[in-house]
């Protein structure tokens, strides 16, 4: 494989019999050191260590064989179709296993790979004219850049393809891409999976099909259960979803972040939907907000919105509450509002749902 790493201006030529020249390579950045070891456990047949994301609890290490890297890669690299002239860019911090996997694909492959500076979780740094071909990136990146960029569009079209992962992404962020007729993939994986193990495309599919060698059901509690060659057995996960007749999935919530308030259970992202659309038709602009609770003694916990940085016109938020209790559940909607100065982000940018809501109870 050929690298360009972001601190080098020549490209390096990588295989398997001159691998350990990485060593005596002067390197300059953070990134440039992970993606050297990640390289050199490859090449050298180590083990992968991968640490989760930390946005649903404490984060925990899962320890991954070369064959099972490889074998994830492959899965990837069939369902978008890549081969050894394509050219894939990082633009995420390696140590998160999404970013990882992208240099590892390139290294199954032998193809070329070059690394950009990491500016921030929120923003990508691309040249006007890149060859670049594929990349990942998480959801705030892309939407950020659109906001701070005039010219994003006119690079991410660049691309062949576009994989968005770690979070959910906004009905705004779909309409764009599919205004703009962006080739851009959303992903359904975890650290325990080594990445994706499904996607859609985004403006165009609603459900997430499994990548080959993937088998999907729902428990009795219709969480996401998932086997295949690198889970081996039946991993069963918090996303709690529904299947299609084709077997795909569409994923409606996580168990762990499900509110109980009065003995009915809501889920927040399903309310945070709605109001999205719901604004969206409006025409109103607001900035991030999620659907949190604060303790009652009648309800247990009581549903409430919480904005970040911003205040609500209060006519608005009376309007949206009447729209919400239109539907089948009549109970879900926010019964007050607060403004947070700021949510709570993993280093990938993932919102800390719930130390964000921990926080606004201090506040």
């Amino acid at each position: 494989m050929i690298v360009r790493f972001e601190t080098l201006k020549q490209e390096v030529s990588i295989n398997e019999s001159n691998f350990e020249m990485l060593n005596s390579i002067a390197l300059h950045s953070a990134n440039d050191e992970k993606v050297r070891a990640l390289l050199l456990k490859w090449y050298s047949n180590e083990n992968f260590v991968f640490k989760s994301s930390g946005s649903t609890g404490k984060p925990k290490e899962y320890v991954f064989s070369k064959e099972q890297v490889k074998l994830s890669a492959e899965a990837s690299i069939e369902a978008f179709g890549l081969t050894k002239n394509d050219h894939l860019v990082l633009l995420m911090n390696a140590d998160f296993v999404g970013a990882a996997m992208l240099v590892l694909r390139a290294a199954v492959l032998d193809a070329k790979l070059s690394l950009l500076p990491i500016q921030s979780a929120s923003t990508i740094n691309i040249e006007m004219n890149h060859d670049y071909t594929f990349c990942s990136m998480v959801p705030l990146q892309m939407m950020e850049s659109i906001k701070q960029d005039t010219d994003a569009i006119i690079k991410l079209k660049r691309f062949k393809k576009i994989l968005l992962g770690g979070n959910s992404i906004s009905l705004q962020l779909e309409q764009l891409i599919k205004e703009n007729d962006l080739e851009v993939y959303h992903s359904y994986g975890m650290t325990e999976t080594l990445s994706h193990i499904a996607i859609r495309r985004i403006g165009y599919e609603s459900h997430f099909k499994p990548l080959r060698g993937t088998e999907i059901q729902l428990s009795k509690n219709h969480c996401v259960c998932i086997k295949n060659a690198v889970t081996i057995d039946w991993l069963e996960t918090n996303d709690i979803a529904e299947l299609n007749e084709s077997g795909e999935l569409r994923i409606i919530g996580r168990k762990d972040f499900v509110i109980n308030s009065g003995g009915i259970k809501y889920s927040p992202e399903q309310i945070e939907n709605r109001i999205q659309n719901y604004l969206n038709t409006q025409d109103i602009k607001w900035n991030e907000f999620m659907i949190g609770w604060k303790r009652s003694e009648a309800l247990g916990q009581e549903i409430i919105l919480l904005i970040e940085n911003q205040n609500i016109d209060e006519e608005q938020f009376e309007n949206l509450k009447n729209h919400l209790k239109k539907f089948d559940e009549k109970h879900a909607f926010p019964k007050s509002w607060k403004r947070i100065k700021s949510f709570i982000r993993t280093e990938n940018g993932k919102l800390d749902r719930i130390n964000t809501i921990e926080s606004s109870h201090n506040q």
